[in-house]
């Protein structure tokens, strides 16, 4: 038996609210999956920018702390090139050089190795000026316990001069990169 139009009423009338509640359903779906992925977007981009300045406070320290470091090297090596210019004898130099402030280069060489690949051979070149630096020196202070204040100074002083120069464009060079780093991040 067909149904006539009455009957049939009741059955729309749930068809639509069917169609209305999966519509509804899906719409609400769609609007948390879009806000989700706006969240996460959001979220990703504060990470991001949160890690850009960590780095970028770890750049401005390392600058600083190589700025320190290779101050106070220069003059540490400064002071033993007097003694070997006459200027000083070795123990004033030992005594300024036990007098003057320490620096702890440890932090500034992890920073260096750990978040700037990029400037890794620059550091190592440091790294070999300065051991030669300190061989010559030492060099030097076996000349002057065996012989005294009359050590052929002045041939170690050239050396030193040398050295330091190339130390202080090395340095000056990394700094640029750091600098440079800095510009990118």
């Amino acid at each position: 038996m067909p149904l006539n139009v009455n009957e049939f009423i009741p059955f729309a009338a749930v068809g639509g609210a069917a169609v209305t509640a999966l519509s509804t359903i899906a719409g609400v779906r769609l609007a948390n999956q879009a806000a989700e992925r706006q969240l996460k977007l959001r979220l990703q981009h504060q990470d991001d920018k949160e890690q850009k300045e960590a780095l970028r406070n770890r750049l401005e320290e390392l600058y600083q702390l190589v700025d320190v470091w290779a101050g106070k090297f220069v003059a540490h090596h400064i002071t033993y090139r007097q003694v070997m210019d006459r200027q000083i004898t070795y123990n004033e130099a030992l005594d300024i050089t036990l007098n003057s402030p320490s620096f702890e280069s440890a932090r500034m060489f992890t920073l260096a190795e750990l978040y700037f690949p990029d400037s890794h051979e620059l550091l190592e070149k440091i790294k070999i000026v300065r051991d030669e630096l300190s061989e010559i020196q030492d060099e030097y202070k076996e000349q002057y316990r065996k012989i005294g204040p009359g050590a052929e100074g002045e041939v170690y002083s050239d050396l030193i001069t040398k050295k330091l120069d190339e130390f202080n464009r090395v340095v000056d060079l990394y700094k640029s990169t750091l600098a440079s780093y800095a510009r990118k991040v």
